[in-house]
Formats: structure tokens, C-alpha cells, sequence
């Protein structure tokens, strides 16, 4: 039998093992999150005593889980929300939500001001699915978080390219979902690059890519250009050049060890391939 929203009380549990990290929405950066009506957000990591009701929620809800499990009730029954699972809740929707046992519950969560575009983008009910942009919008939020406790020169461009971000996949995830087949090859999509993102050193062609897609070259072809923009293999160097960055700027490994890392065949390769990306050379990068 399906919960009543009289099951769902108002409760806001929130134990001393949990820890949470909200974002500086009030920070002059922040303009482009203030535009989107975004009222509050954060990344936490939630432990033993953690619980959530809202019989009529205020605001609009995105919440990403990124570890671990918990359970979801709304009028329509209960069910576990997962990893890789996003939880959408319009305004004025009721819901409860929290934690079974004492084992952590990682996530990412996003309240929106009722009658703002992306609360309006909502769907007209609770609704849980896959999300397709956490990894990068976790990363960016992480980005931010980490340039507002910085003091040098650069923290404040720095941050707000974080910020840019965070309203760029927000928007790009949560847009009208259109053609369900669209958004169907979408997700497909993304799982392939998620894919090759855990293997960039591979040698990856385009037959290799369509492979893992169970579809052929030409139909890759026209869904990375549709949703990246782009080529798979230029898509691919994207990929490569990103996780390059963030090796050069996190590790004091040798050019040589990165290249094999991001699937070059000698740091000469790389550095020529990096240099076309980035307008300077591995090493002048790193000098920054």
C-alpha cells in the first residue's frame, strides 16, 4: 500500500556524525546561482542519525546521491534511492527521506525558490532517476569550495568559472526531458564517456567507441555532435586534456608518466597534443 502524505510529517533529524559543506551563495561570484533562484545547496556526507519530511515542500529539489543508500517515501509508496539516483521534487510536493542503518549516505542537493526557472523545470511530481551530470557538477562544487578559502590572486576567477559551471550542468540537467529517446541516448552517452573516463591510457577508436555503444560509427558520430558539439575523438582529447590538467596542477609525476596516463604513446605526443588544447606546453602550465 502506498504512503498518504499523512505519513509524511514535518522532520528534520539531523545527527552529530553527519557533516555537512554548503555552498557561499552569498559571495559576489555567486550571480549566476542567485539567477537561477538557487536558495541553498551543499555536499554531505550523512551518518547514523539523518532524516528528512517535508509534507509540503517550500522550494524545489534536486538531490543527487554520489555513496551509499537511503530510503525515499512519498504518496506513491517508498522505495531506495541509489548511487548514480537524482531525486526531483517540485514545490509544494511531499516526501520524507533518510537513513536505515548507520552506514553513510554521500550527496548533493539543490533548493530552488518556487516560481524560479528551474523550479518550474521540475517535474509536476516526485520523480527519482539516472542523473547524467553529477560527476562534473560534484567536481565543480568541490572547485568552488575549495578557491572561496584561497586568498591568492587568482581564487575569485577561479571561483567563478566554479559557479559558471555549477548553472551550466544544472541547467543542461535539469532541462525539459523533450523526446524520451533523446534523453535515453543522452544517458547512454554520458555511461560511455564515464566508461572511458576510467580508461583514458586505452588506445580508444572510433570503432572501439561505437562498440561499447552497441551502435555503429556514423550514429556516434551524430549523437556526440548533437549533445558535445564535437567528434567522439575530438570529445576523447577533450577528456584527455582535462584529466591532464588536473595531473599536472595535483602531481609532481613526470610529463612522461601523465602522457601514458591519458594514452599517449610518449610525453613528446602528449606535449604537442597539450599545447594545441591549452596554447602552452605542459610545462609552462604547471609553472603557473
Amino acid at each position: 500500500m502506498g504512503a498518504t502524505i499523512q505519513n509524511i510529517r514535518e522532520t528534520s533529524i539531523i545527527g552529530p556524525a553527519c557533516r555537512e559543506r554548503f555552498l557561499p551563495l552569498r559571495r559576489a561570484e555567486s550571480a549566476p546561482l542567485q539567477a537561477l533562484a538557487l536558495n541553498h545547496a551543499g555536499l554531505s556526507d550523512l551518518r547514523r542519525d539523518y532524516e528528512m519530511g517535508r509534507p509540503s515542500a517550500r522550494f524545489g529539489l534536486a538531490l543527487y546521491t554520489l555513496k551509499g543508500s537511503a530510503w525515499l517515501r512519498t504518496s506513491a509508496g517508498e522505495r531506495m534511492l541509489k548511487p548514480g539516483d537524482l531525486l526531483l521534487a517540485p514545490p509544494r510536493s511531499a516526501y520524507a527521506y533518510g537513513l536505515r542503518r548507520a552506514a553513510p549516505w554521500t550527496i548533493a542537493w539543490f533548493h530552488f525558490t518556487a516560481g524560479s526557472p528551474l523550479a518550474e523545470a521540475l517535474p509536476p511530481a516526485v520523480t527519482v532517476r539516472r542523473s547524467f551530470l553529477a560527476a562534473p557538477l560534484v567536481n565543480a562544487m568541490d572547485g568552488w569550495l575549495y578557491e572561496a578559502l584561497r586568498d591568492d590572486p587568482g581564487a575569485p576567477r577561479a571561483a567563478a568559472l566554479q559557479v559558471e559551471l555549477i548553472a551550466l550542468y544544472l541547467r543542461r540537467e535539469l532541462e525539459p526531458p523533450g523526446d524520451p529517446r533523446t534523453r535515453q541516448a543522452k544517458q547512454r552517452l554520458l555511461a560511455l564517456w564515464d566508461r572511458v573516463a576510467a580508461d583514458l591510457a586505452r588506445p580508444w577508436s572510433v570503432a572501439d567507441l561505437a562498440s561499447e555503444l552497441h551502435t555503429s560509427p556514423v550514429h556516434l558520430h551524430r549523437l556526440c555532435h548533437a549533445h558535445h558539439g564535437r567528434a567522439p575523438m575530438r570529445q576523447l582529447t577533450f577528456m584527455r586534456m582535462q584529466r591532464a590538467e588536473e595531473l599536472l596542477r595535483g602531481t609532481a609525476d613526470p610529463l612522461k608518466q601523465i602522457a601514458a596516463r591519458v594514452g599517449y604513446a610518449n610525453e613528446f605526443a602528449f606535449s604537442a597534443a597539450f599545447k594545441r588544447h591549452a596554447r602552452r606546453s605542459p610545462r609552462a602550465f604547471r609553472a603557473v
